[in-house]
Protein backbone atom coordinates (compact mmCIF):
# COMPACT_ATOMS: atom_id res chain seq x y z
CA UNK A 1 0.00 0.00 0.00
CA UNK A 2 1.14 3.67 -0.90
CA UNK A 3 2.46 5.37 2.48
CA UNK A 4 0.28 8.61 2.04
CA UNK A 5 1.78 10.25 4.70
CA UNK A 6 5.01 10.47 3.24
CA UNK A 7 2.89 12.61 0.36
CA UNK A 8 1.76 14.53 2.96
CA UNK A 9 4.95 15.35 4.69
CA UNK A 10 6.39 16.10 1.24
CA UNK A 11 3.35 18.73 0.08
CA UNK A 12 3.75 20.67 3.66
CA UNK A 13 7.43 20.92 2.99
CA UNK A 14 7.14 21.91 -0.68
CA UNK A 15 3.61 23.88 -0.29
CA UNK A 16 4.67 27.17 -1.86
CA UNK A 17 6.40 25.10 -4.61
CA UNK A 18 2.70 23.30 -5.17
CA UNK A 19 1.24 27.22 -4.93
CA UNK A 20 3.60 28.23 -7.34
CA UNK A 21 3.40 25.76 -9.84
CA UNK A 22 0.94 26.00 -11.86
CA UNK A 23 2.00 29.93 -12.85
CA UNK A 24 5.02 28.03 -14.52
CA UNK A 25 2.60 25.35 -15.73
CA UNK A 26 0.36 28.29 -17.53
CA UNK A 27 -0.72 26.25 -19.95
CA UNK A 28 -1.48 23.41 -18.24
CA UNK A 29 -3.51 25.73 -15.52
CA UNK A 30 -5.57 27.24 -18.91
CA UNK A 31 -6.43 23.71 -20.72
CA UNK A 32 -7.22 22.26 -17.53
CA UNK A 33 -9.80 24.66 -16.25
CA UNK A 34 -11.13 25.60 -20.13
CA UNK A 35 -11.96 21.81 -20.33
CA UNK A 36 -13.92 21.75 -17.00
CA UNK A 37 -15.70 25.07 -17.82
CA UNK A 38 -16.46 23.21 -20.81
CA UNK A 39 -18.94 20.31 -19.05
CA UNK A 40 -19.74 22.60 -16.33
CA UNK A 41 -21.31 25.09 -18.41
CA UNK A 42 -23.78 22.19 -19.90
CA UNK A 43 -25.61 23.27 -17.09
CA UNK A 44 -25.89 26.73 -15.49
CA UNK A 45 -27.34 26.44 -12.14
CA UNK A 46 -24.57 27.13 -9.21
CA UNK A 47 -23.52 23.41 -8.74
CA UNK A 48 -22.14 21.62 -5.68
CA UNK A 49 -18.28 20.58 -6.57
CA UNK A 50 -15.30 18.59 -4.51
CA UNK A 51 -11.75 19.46 -5.42
CA UNK A 52 -10.20 16.61 -4.06
CA UNK A 53 -6.34 17.10 -3.61
CA UNK A 54 -6.72 20.49 -4.54
CA UNK A 55 -3.44 21.63 -3.07
CA UNK A 56 -4.23 25.80 -2.48
CA UNK A 57 -7.00 26.18 -4.25
CA UNK A 58 -6.42 27.36 -7.59
CA UNK A 59 -8.99 25.65 -9.53
CA UNK A 60 -11.32 25.63 -6.63
CA UNK A 61 -11.31 29.73 -6.34
CA UNK A 62 -12.20 29.83 -10.15
CA UNK A 63 -15.59 27.87 -9.37
CA UNK A 64 -15.92 29.31 -6.58
CA UNK A 65 -15.83 33.24 -8.65
CA UNK A 66 -18.69 31.56 -11.15
CA UNK A 67 -20.83 30.51 -8.13
CA UNK A 68 -20.56 27.07 -8.17
CA UNK A 69 -20.31 25.85 -4.29
CA UNK A 70 -17.31 24.35 -3.68
CA UNK A 71 -15.86 22.13 -0.91
CA UNK A 72 -11.79 22.03 -0.98
CA UNK A 73 -9.90 18.90 0.27
CA UNK A 74 -6.32 17.88 0.66
CA UNK A 75 -3.78 15.89 2.82
CA UNK A 76 -1.47 18.93 3.23
CA UNK A 77 -2.30 21.01 6.34
CA UNK A 78 0.49 23.53 4.99
CA UNK A 79 -1.62 23.83 1.72
CA UNK A 80 -4.89 24.10 2.99
CA UNK A 81 -3.50 27.01 5.15
CA UNK A 82 -1.94 28.96 1.56
CA UNK A 83 -5.77 27.89 0.25
CA UNK A 84 -7.23 29.78 2.76
CA UNK A 85 -5.41 33.00 2.41
CA UNK A 86 -5.65 32.82 -1.45
CA UNK A 87 -9.17 32.35 -1.07
CA UNK A 88 -9.55 35.59 1.06
CA UNK A 89 -7.15 37.48 -1.53
CA UNK A 90 -10.04 36.41 -3.84
CA UNK A 91 -12.43 37.53 -1.78
CA UNK A 92 -14.61 34.45 -2.85
CA UNK A 93 -16.06 31.75 -0.46
CA UNK A 94 -15.75 27.96 -0.35
CA UNK A 95 -18.11 25.55 1.34
CA UNK A 96 -15.78 23.99 3.74
CA UNK A 97 -11.92 23.56 3.87
CA UNK A 98 -11.01 19.59 4.55
CA UNK A 99 -8.33 17.88 5.73
CA UNK A 100 -7.92 14.50 4.34
CA UNK A 101 -6.63 11.32 2.62
CA UNK A 102 -8.00 11.21 -0.89
CA UNK A 103 -7.11 7.18 -0.30
CA UNK A 104 -9.29 7.07 2.29
CA UNK A 105 -12.19 9.18 1.40
CA UNK A 106 -14.95 7.15 2.88
CA UNK A 107 -13.57 7.95 6.61
CA UNK A 108 -13.63 11.93 5.65
CA UNK A 109 -16.38 14.16 7.48
CA UNK A 110 -17.23 15.32 3.96
CA UNK A 111 -18.01 11.79 1.94
CA UNK A 112 -21.59 11.34 1.22
CA UNK A 113 -23.21 9.40 -1.51
CA UNK A 114 -24.39 11.34 -4.85
CA UNK A 115 -23.74 14.92 -2.97
CA UNK A 116 -21.78 16.58 -5.48
CA UNK A 117 -22.53 17.74 -9.40
CA UNK A 118 -18.82 17.26 -10.11
CA UNK A 119 -15.50 15.86 -8.46
CA UNK A 120 -12.51 17.11 -9.41
CA UNK A 121 -9.62 14.62 -8.68
CA UNK A 122 -6.77 16.75 -9.67
CA UNK A 123 -3.62 15.11 -8.63
CA UNK A 124 -4.06 12.03 -5.91
CA UNK A 125 -3.83 9.32 -8.32
CA UNK A 126 -0.56 9.36 -9.03
CA UNK A 127 0.20 9.46 -5.47
CA UNK A 128 -1.35 6.17 -5.22
CA UNK A 129 1.58 2.76 -6.38
CA UNK A 130 -1.25 0.20 -6.33
CA UNK A 131 -3.35 0.13 -9.25
CA UNK A 132 -6.03 -1.35 -6.94
CA UNK A 133 -5.96 1.85 -4.80
CA UNK A 134 -6.14 3.77 -7.74
CA UNK A 135 -9.43 2.32 -8.93
CA UNK A 136 -10.64 2.21 -5.25
CA UNK A 137 -10.50 5.95 -4.97
CA UNK A 138 -11.96 6.65 -8.68
CA UNK A 139 -14.76 4.26 -7.41
CA UNK A 140 -15.46 6.11 -3.96
CA UNK A 141 -16.02 9.37 -5.87
CA UNK A 142 -18.40 7.81 -7.99
CA UNK A 143 -19.99 7.16 -5.03
CA UNK A 144 -20.02 10.85 -3.87
CA UNK A 145 -20.85 11.99 -7.55
CA UNK A 146 -24.96 12.59 -8.85
CA UNK A 147 -26.04 10.59 -11.53
CA UNK A 148 -24.98 12.58 -14.75
CA UNK A 149 -22.34 14.04 -12.17
CA UNK A 150 -18.98 14.74 -14.25
CA UNK A 151 -15.28 13.17 -12.45
CA UNK A 152 -12.33 15.52 -13.66
CA UNK A 153 -8.96 13.35 -13.04
CA UNK A 154 -5.60 13.84 -13.62
CA UNK A 155 -2.68 11.65 -14.50
CA UNK A 156 1.21 12.21 -15.34
CA UNK A 157 2.67 10.64 -17.85
CA UNK A 158 5.48 8.11 -18.46
CA UNK A 159 6.50 10.19 -21.65
CA UNK A 160 6.53 12.97 -19.80
CA UNK A 161 9.24 12.26 -17.38
CA UNK A 162 11.31 10.66 -19.51
CA UNK A 163 11.22 13.87 -21.62
CA UNK A 164 12.19 15.71 -18.31
CA UNK A 165 15.21 12.95 -17.41
CA UNK A 166 16.26 13.20 -21.05
CA UNK A 167 16.17 17.28 -20.28
CA UNK A 168 17.87 17.67 -17.28
CA UNK A 169 20.06 14.13 -16.30
CA UNK A 170 20.45 12.30 -19.93
CA UNK A 171 22.98 9.90 -17.73
CA UNK A 172 20.58 8.65 -15.61
CA UNK A 173 18.90 6.34 -18.03
CA UNK A 174 21.77 4.27 -17.96
CA UNK A 175 23.10 4.48 -14.68
CA UNK A 176 20.04 3.67 -13.42
CA UNK A 177 19.27 1.17 -15.80
CA UNK A 178 17.19 -1.46 -13.62
CA UNK A 179 15.52 0.79 -12.12
CA UNK A 180 14.24 2.30 -15.42
CA UNK A 181 13.45 -1.00 -17.22
CA UNK A 182 11.14 -1.37 -14.61
CA UNK A 183 9.79 1.95 -14.38
CA UNK A 184 8.82 1.47 -18.11
CA UNK A 185 6.75 -1.66 -17.56
CA UNK A 186 5.12 -0.14 -13.95
CA UNK A 187 5.47 3.28 -14.06
CA UNK A 188 6.54 2.97 -10.24
CA UNK A 189 9.22 5.96 -9.25
CA UNK A 190 10.07 5.23 -6.31
CA UNK A 191 13.52 6.94 -6.88
CA UNK A 192 13.39 9.47 -4.19
CA UNK A 193 13.11 8.88 -0.40
CA UNK A 194 10.42 11.55 0.35
CA UNK A 195 8.34 11.04 -2.55
CA UNK A 196 6.72 8.63 -4.28
CA UNK A 197 3.94 8.67 -7.92
CA UNK A 198 2.37 6.55 -10.41
CA UNK A 199 3.57 7.36 -13.97
CA UNK A 200 0.75 6.01 -16.71
CA UNK A 201 0.59 5.06 -20.84
CA UNK A 202 -2.64 6.75 -22.38
CA UNK A 203 -4.09 3.00 -22.55
CA UNK A 204 -3.61 1.77 -19.52
CA UNK A 205 -5.49 5.38 -18.33
CA UNK A 206 -8.40 4.38 -19.95
CA UNK A 207 -8.57 0.60 -19.21
CA UNK A 208 -8.57 2.17 -15.07
CA UNK A 209 -11.84 3.20 -16.00
CA UNK A 210 -13.42 0.35 -17.57
CA UNK A 211 -13.16 -1.25 -14.35
CA UNK A 212 -15.70 1.61 -12.61
CA UNK A 213 -18.79 0.51 -12.98
CA UNK A 214 -21.23 3.47 -13.88
CA UNK A 215 -18.20 5.46 -15.32
CA UNK A 216 -17.89 6.14 -18.69
CA UNK A 217 -15.27 8.19 -20.14
CA UNK A 218 -16.37 10.97 -22.91
CA UNK A 219 -12.72 12.78 -23.31
CA UNK A 220 -9.11 12.45 -22.30
CA UNK A 221 -7.37 15.63 -22.79
CA UNK A 222 -3.51 16.12 -22.58
CA UNK A 223 -2.95 19.36 -20.84
CA UNK A 224 0.63 20.69 -22.23
CA UNK A 225 -0.97 19.36 -25.73
CA UNK A 226 1.76 18.33 -28.28
CA UNK A 227 3.81 21.79 -26.50
CA UNK A 228 4.85 19.48 -23.43
CA UNK A 229 5.75 21.59 -20.05
CA UNK A 230 8.67 22.97 -21.03
CA UNK A 231 8.18 24.24 -24.05
CA UNK A 232 4.91 26.09 -22.88
CA UNK A 233 6.94 27.86 -20.56
CA UNK A 234 7.87 29.85 -23.27
CA UNK A 235 4.28 31.15 -23.36
CA UNK A 236 3.98 32.10 -19.81
CA UNK A 237 4.91 35.92 -21.00
CA UNK A 238 2.05 36.61 -23.20
CA UNK A 239 -1.17 37.89 -21.89
CA UNK A 240 -4.83 38.41 -23.41
CA UNK A 241 -5.41 37.79 -26.71
CA UNK A 242 -1.36 36.45 -27.63
CA UNK A 243 -1.95 33.64 -24.63
CA UNK A 244 -5.71 33.28 -25.71
CA UNK A 245 -4.83 32.35 -29.51
CA UNK A 246 -2.01 29.77 -28.55
CA UNK A 247 -4.57 28.29 -26.09
CA UNK A 248 -7.07 28.09 -28.53
CA UNK A 249 -4.37 26.33 -31.03
CA UNK A 250 -3.08 23.93 -28.82
CA UNK A 251 -6.08 23.23 -27.47
CA UNK A 252 -7.58 22.11 -30.82
CA UNK A 253 -5.33 19.13 -30.84
CA UNK A 254 -5.74 18.22 -26.94
CA UNK A 255 -7.78 15.30 -27.26
CA UNK A 256 -5.99 14.03 -30.54
CA UNK A 257 -4.60 10.60 -30.00
CA UNK A 258 -1.42 11.71 -31.44
CA UNK A 259 -1.05 13.89 -29.07
CA UNK A 260 -1.67 12.55 -25.51
CA UNK A 261 1.69 11.27 -25.21
CA UNK A 262 3.28 14.60 -25.63
CA UNK A 263 2.18 16.01 -22.52
CA UNK A 264 3.03 15.49 -18.70
CA UNK A 265 -0.51 15.53 -17.59
CA UNK A 266 -3.80 13.72 -18.51
CA UNK A 267 -7.31 15.23 -17.63
CA UNK A 268 -9.37 12.51 -17.40
CA UNK A 269 -13.32 13.47 -17.85
CA UNK A 270 -16.04 11.02 -17.39
CA UNK A 271 -20.02 10.63 -16.62
CA UNK A 272 -21.64 8.76 -13.99
CA UNK A 273 -24.12 7.19 -15.81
Amino acid sequence: MSNTTLVAEWYNKNASLENNRLISGKLEFALTLKTILSFLSMNNASLQIADIGGGTGRYAIELAKLDHKVTLCDISQRELALAAENVKAANVTLEAIVCADASKLRESSFFEKEKFDAVLLLGPLYHLLEREERVAVLANCAAMTKTNGIIFASFITKFGHLRDVARRDPGRLVQEKEFYETYLENGRYERRKDNFSHHSHPDEIRDLFREIPGLNVEKLVACESFLGFWVAEGLNGLCGEEFQDWVDVVGGFADDPCVLGASEHILVVARRV
